[in-house]
């Protein structure tokens, strides 16, 4: 068990704050606590590496692929500035997200083109290190205790109501922690259901949205990037006869992650043999064509829990002094890419709170009705995704039956249509909400003239050939910092290969 001090200095009249889980989203929290009490305790259950990105036994989403949309981005960068030039020195690639990603949709590949949608990408691993260094550098009053387990909460329940004073911990030199604040970014394992119960506190009501949905991920390393004219790959899903996708993403140091996933229970399997038969067995050769021109680095590694679960605290007001914010509170499918995203602006929302008001009896009032206006449009929107597949679980809403084929037609249109694409994806990287923040009248016509001409003439040809990059568009295949001897920009890399994976 370990404890690193990073300092402290007295900021408010608070003396102590508690954060369950060094997760994204608690090491978010902890920075916007820092400015309103004396000192922030971290705990977290693994080991953390000072040194280098490693994987950890808490985090098994890390072997798989992880999206960090433009929002999050922004999110991380005000919460924690100069994030994003760590991160890309620490390896991160940048890509255009409509221009280096092809893209093959319901009706083959679509056309890329130059935009604004510039993205950092690069392992779990790697981002959660790069907001590490910069949570030391700037959170002075914080305290990170590693390799210690939270194994209930302290409840006081002289005051006529039900009020959290601290934890107890499995460290032999702190066994309890006192609080004015304990906020849980424990994630998907929820273990503040288990000490809720331990005290007889009811739970809150849980909505759960299961697609049956699940995927299975090996890391490559190319053996001559040069060849490919993509950064990165994705075969989407078609509804509802199409259930399996792939996707590639590059990683630091020119690697990729490969994952294969399918809805309605198709699972990809775990072993070599059936991932590659599930590659070839997607709707283009092109997918399994990469792999075959790549090398494995590690095993391949199922995920099977992906069903979203929404915990309604915003009508919970049975204990004080209490927070749960990240995956630990609302669980959405990690396959959509909007969980570390969602979890930093929560933390960010926390902080702006805090800034109107320190009361802290009052902040649960006020924090989740703040972080559901934002949060829950997010969860409706792709939970209605998932409940779209005739073996998913969960109350479809009424409005289902209208509000998802104009999803899927806008889908549609946004793969033969560059402007609807772009206004979809400014609400895939939470620039805009979903639903009216991107449906402005001229995005609406282009979608009703769409689906006009698929409706009177029949769907679009499919087109079996990439569309190349768009002329004159940057090479951004190096992955700047990727290699400790040289910024080597040949093709195939001339420096000693590094390390691979376990």
């Amino acid at each position: 068990m370990g404890a690193v001090l990073v300092s402290q200095s007295s900021s408010s009249g608070y003396d102590r704050a508690i954060v369950i889980g060094a997760s994204m989203a608690g090491l978010a929290v902890a920075r916007a606590l820092s400015d309103h009490f004396r000192e922030v305790v971290v705990i977290e259950r693994d080991e953390l590496s000072r040194s280098k990105p490693t994987h950890r036994p808490g985090v098994a989403q890390s072997w798989h692929i992880h999206n960090l949309t433009i929002g999050g981005q922004r999110e991380l960068e005000e919460l924690f500035p100069g994030f994003i030039e760590t991160a890309i020195d620490l390896g991160a690639m940048r890509i255009d997200d409509m221009a280096d990603i092809a893209i093959y949709a319901k009706y083959g590949w679509v056309k890329r083109i130059e935009s604004e949608f510039i993205c950092l990408s690069a392992t779990r691993t790697l981002l959660e290190f790069a907001e590490r260094k910069r949570f030391f550098a700037l959170v002075k009053n914080a305290r990170l205790l590693t390799e210690t387990r939270v194994t209930d909460l302290l409840v006081d329940r002289s005051g006529g109501g039900l009020r959290v004073t601290g934890v107890a911990t499995n460290h032999p030199d702190e066994p309890q922690l006192h609080a004015d604040l304990v906020v849980d970014c424990s994630g998907r394992k929820m273990g503040w259901k288990v000490w809720f119960k331990q005290h007889s506190v009811p739970l809150p009501q849980e909505t759960v949205v299961d697609s049956r949905c699940a995927y299975s991920s090996r890391f490559y390393r190319p053996r001559n990037p040069a060849e490919f004219s993509w950064n990165a790959m994705i075969v989407d899903p078609a509804f509802p006869d199409r259930p399996h996708w792939g996707v590639i993403i590059p990683l630091e140091n020119n690697d990729w992650v490969v994952t294969l996933g399918g809805f309605n229970g198709n699972y990809p399997p775990a072993d070599e043999q059936g991932f590659m038969d599930f590659a070839r067995a997607l709707p283009t050769p092109k997918y399994a064509q990469a792999l075959e021109r790549a090398d494995p680095l590690t095993k391949v590694r199922a995920f099977r829990k992906l069903e979203m679960r929404w915990n309604h605290f915003e009508t919970f007001n049975d204990l004080s002094r209490f927070l749960v914010v990240g995956d630990s509170a609302w669980a959405y499918n990690p396959l959509y890419g909007q969980g570390m995203s969602v979890a930093v602006t929560c933390a960010r929302i926390l902080r702006d709170v805090l800034n109107k008001s320190t009361d802290l009896d009052s902040l649960p009032r006020r924090y989740y009705p703040a972080a559901r206006k934002f949060a829950l449009p997010l969860w409706d929107s792709t939970s209605q995704l998932d409940l779209r597949w005739s073996g998913a679980t969960g109350k479809r809403p009424w409005h289902g039956k209208f509000s998802m084929p104009a999803a899927e037609m806008a889908v549609r249109a946004a793969s033969r249509d560059q402007v609807v694409g772009r206004a979809l994806n400014e609400v895939a990287h939470l620039i805009k909400p979903p639903t009216f923040g991107a449906l402005t009248p001229t995005i609406a016509a282009r979608i009703a003239r769409y689906a006009f001409k698929e409706v009177f003439f029949g769907p679009p040809e499919i087109r079996d050939e990439q569309w190349p990059p768009p002329p004159g568009h940057p090479e951004t295949k190096r992955s700047i910092g990727a290699h400790p001897c040289c910024a080597c920009t040949e093709r195939p890399c001339q420096c000693e290969p590094r390390p691979m994976p376990a």
